[in-house]
């Protein structure tokens, strides 16, 4: 790891529940490297009631938006690895968000 570089990746499972998984690397004011682990969800948006502005009768109920669900930081690299498995299938596909390149989370040096 580069001293200074960030790293971000980005998973999406297709559930149920549909989530989108983030790890990424932060940096403390003393230098040291946490890593966060990130879970959204995505819900629906509720029906809108009949008594609602028409608008959103007819589009609101076709939402789909992205929610937060679960975060956590921890150092090393390591430990952040129990986590991904907890919310989707070890097998989902990881990318490099900055490459939008797939990467295999599991063997990266990170330490």
């Amino acid at each position: 790891m580069k001293p200074g570089q960030s790293y971000r990746y980005r998973a999406d499972s297709p559930g149920p529940p549909r989530r989108r998984l983030y790890i990424s690397s932060v940096y403390t004011t003393a230098g040291e490297v946490w890593w966060e682990f990130v879970v959204d969800e995505f819900r629906r948006t509720p029906p809108a009631p009949a008594n609602a502005p028409l608008h959103r009768q007819m589009f609101d109920s076709d939402l789909e938006r992205e929610e937060p669900f679960f975060d956590t930081t921890d150092t090393p690299f390591a430990r952040i690895l129990a986590y991904p498995e907890k919310y989707a299938p070890r097998d989902i596909v990881w990318v490099d968000q900055e490459t939008g390149q797939p990467v295999d989370i599991y063997s990266l040096p990170h330490g």
